[in-house]
């Protein structure tokens, strides 16, 4: 079993109250068997934790088991539990990009499993981009404190794949002003429409491309289309889901993280309230990559 989240990654604010435990499912030897029996082994993680009395079980997912977690006092955490298939141990990551196209059911299954590569990749940064994460989350969570009703605000993940962009746009600086820092972030949120970000780290455009013309039915971001192909991407739903921004997740190039986010216009504004704080006095655009 592993920590993921932010705390995995080396991003939790000191009173971090979400954790998320992912344990990796032994004696199973494809994903599929996994998929096939994944309400089975919810079952029973629900049932066992439920004989625990600093556990209270809160609902279950397709994926995940969610409790409350009681550990001293009033103080709780809520803990989000993912049994997942290894298949990094099992696959190379091209095999499972191209198992991923085979059905949108293994998509969601496969993307779970890569929560290791999206961990090392935040994990792996410096640890002045890690406090400045951590500066930037601050600010989502006073400002932006609750999703309204089913609309959601931007995840912590994309506020870290944001972040670490806009600090290689400054030059990866080893040190820097943590105030510029956030002033460029917020920036990025205010433009949110000029977003375009990925990383080529664990899969390429051209095996992309490939996967696509072989694949034409897969939704794919517009940074892998061929130019024969954008016109297949029509309908209103393929559209909302791939928009003409973009944050494509380094571990899985099937996913527009920008995507999650349902209230840009919103964090826009708030961000642009923010940017005119007196902390940020006397910063034009040219601090933008000059930290």
């Amino acid at each position: 079993m592993i920590k993921g989240g932010s705390i995995g990654k080396g991003t939790d604010l000191r009173d971090e109250t979400k954790i998320e435990l992912i344990f990796y499912v032994s004696g199973r030897h494809r994903l599929q068997a996994v998929a096939e029996q994944m309400e089975e082994l919810l079952t029973v993680l629900e049932q066992y934790l439920q004989h625990y009395r600093e556990c209270r079980f809160v609902r279950k997912t397709k994926q995940a088991v969610h409790v409350d977690l009681f550990c001293h006092g009033d103080h709780e955490h809520r803990v989000d539990i993912l049994p997942v298939y290894d298949v990094l141990q099992a696959q190379s990551k091209r095999e499972i990009y191209e198992d991923m196209t085979k059905s949108d059911t293994l998509r969601q299954f496969y993307s779970t499993c890569l929560i290791k590569l999206q961990q090392a990749f935040v994990k792996e940064q410096p640890e002045r981009v890690k406090n400045l994460i951590r500066l930037v989350k601050y600010w989502r969570k006073s400002k932006l404190p609750a999703d309204e009703g089913k609309n959601k605000w931007p995840d912590y993940y994309l506020l870290e794949l944001i972040t670490i962009r806009r600090w290689e746009e400054a030059g990866k600086p080893t040190t820097f002003d943590l105030r510029r820092g956030l002033y460029s972030v917020l920036h990025a949120l205010v433009e949110y429409r000029d977003m375009k970000i990925q990383w080529l780290v664990n899969y390429d455009k051209i095996f992309m491309k490939q996967i696509r013309e072989r694949n034409p039915a897969i939704h794919v971001p517009e940074i892998f289309k061929t130019p024969r192909a954008e016109g297949r991407i029509g309908t209103t739903a393929q559209k909302h889901k791939y928009p003409g921004y973009y944050v494509i997740d380094p571990a899985n190039p099937f996913s527009n993280v920008a995507s999650t986010c349902e209230l840009w216009h919103k964090v826009a504004e708030v961000a642009g309230e923010s940017l005119q704080m007196p902390l940020f006095g006397g910063l034009g655009r040219s601090g933008l990559h000059n930290w």
